[in-house]
């Protein structure tokens, strides 16, 4: 089995998250679908330290303190984010989270940050989603109302998602669900205020040696899940069979 991870540089912003304390983080990216070899891969993603909040109680008691908030400008895949945030949040914690349609002022908030009106103009000089390097960025803070968990795009709302749940314990080492590590806890509190940008614009696992019909659906949860999608694709990979495939007369 080979594999590689194909990565292009982008301008390095590192900073101490004010509220964990560590890089934001080193993820555990483990793939073998052969179990032949073990690859352990690190993508670290780094945020820029703001001003540290009050630790937000999402759920207690198996029962959910704010409801999870799309805006009406929504399109489905951030919709559907949103859904699967409040599914896991309720894995977690045993309460029932429900997805509703808000402000975002108050709730957990999910979405692309320029669809939601009135938090935009609080956070809009943190984003630029017309930079083709800075699709993956998005914004996780608590406060006293709820969560924001804001994306420059639809892409950054998924990478904000897996990361929020991260920080509350989820994992997914392996792309068999026997390795998706889903914890149990009766209090969910998050403690968080960051921006975070990928120290790599472009970063994404590849590989060969197996079974690509059975393994390309977990495979690509696996990636989503550990944030090895990106906004910004190189097309640096084995490509001279489709290139003869093009022009075969």
């Amino acid at each position: 089995m080979a594999a590689f991870l194909m990565i292009a540089p982008t301008r390095f912003r590192s900073f101490l998250d004010p509220v964990a304390k560590t890089k934001f983080h080193l993820s555990e990216m483990l793939s073998s679908f052969t179990c032949r070899q073990l690859l352990v891969l690190g993508l670290a993603f780094c945020t820029s330290g703001l001003t540290a909040r009050a630790a937000t109680v999402l759920a207690d008691g198996k029962q959910a303190r704010f409801k999870v908030i799309v805006s009406a400008a929504a399109g489905t895949e951030v919709a559907a984010k949103a859904q699967l945030l409040a599914d896991h949040l309720g894995r977690i914690s045993g309460a029932e989270f429900e997805v509703a349609g808000g402000s975002g002022a108050k709730g957990i908030a999910v979405g692309v940050y320029s669809e939601f009106p009135a938090l935009a103009a609080s956070v809009a000089h943190l984003f630029d989603p017309d930079d083709p390097f800075r699709q993956d960025e998005y914004l996780l803070r608590s406060h006293d109302d709820g969560l924001y968990v804001l994306g420059a795009t639809p892409l950054a709302v998924s990478h904000a998602v897996w990361d929020c749940l991260h920080r509350l314990g989820y994992r997914r080492f392996f792309p068999a669900k026997t390795w998706e590590i889903i914890p149990r806890l009766p209090q969910l509190a998050l403690e968080v205020d960051g921006f975070v940008a990928p120290d790599f614009v472009f970063h994404r696992f590849s590989g060969i040696g197996w079974d690509v019909e059975n393994t390309v659906p977990p495979f690509k949860e696996w990636a989503e899940r550990n944030r090895m999608t990106a906004g910004f694709d190189l097309v640096n990979r084995h490509i001279y069979q489709a290139i003869v495939r093009r022009f075969q007369k």
